[in-house]
């Protein structure tokens, strides 16, 4: 099954994901219209194969396309529909690795459900949910991670294989046999 999801997510999401960040960008819409096509087919093969995580992350992708396009009420859509899906499996990991474009359409999600009076019984749930969400993205986000400077200031270790110089043509080397 591990094998199966990780071939999903290659051939399924991660083009998706390349496409919504060009476009973000280049404000290019075709390549929105790419993304919305290509995701409604994952869907499908998700759907056929019962893979929930597949579909939480198709219609978390799909809600930051139409957030891109400008349509709020489908991104909306599309995002409640994923926090239904992963709400009760408690899924964390796949909201916090879109980054802050999936924090800021929960964030305005529960904006926009916490001003309602009459909430569902999931809306309500999932109310609770995304509060877990945001903070989960609140500590992601202390973990800094390793930037150049700080890699820079980490102590060689023989061994490692590190990429040479932009002369050696992006060729990988082993630097520890001089």
């Amino acid at each position: 099954p591990l094998d199966l999801l990780l071939a999903c997510e290659y051939d399924w999401i991660a083009p998706a994901q390349l496409w919504i960040a060009q476009a973000r960008r280049s404000g290019d819409r075709a390549v929105l219209a790419k993304a919305l096509a290509f995701l409604e087919r994952s869907l499908e093969k998700a759907e056929a194969l019962g893979l929930v995580s597949v579909q939480v992350k198709v219609h978390s992708l799909r809600a930051l396309t139409y957030t891109s396009l400008g349509n709020p009420s489908q991104a909306k859509a599309f995002l409640e529909c994923s926090l239904t899906l992963a709400e009760p499996q408690d899924y964390v990991r796949i909201f916090v690795e879109e980054g802050e474009p999936m924090r800021e359409a929960i964030g305005n999600w529960r904006l926009e459900i916490g001003r309602r009076r009459d909430l569902t019984e999931v809306q309500t749930r999932l109310m609770a949910y995304t509060d877990k969400l945001l903070e989960a993205f609140t500590n992601h986000a202390a973990e800094s991670p390793i930037t150049h400077e700080k890699a820079r200031l980490l102590p060689h270790q023989p061994g490692l294989v590190e990429p040479r110089g932009a002369h050696d043509h992006g060729q990988v080397v082993d630097r520890s046999r001089k």
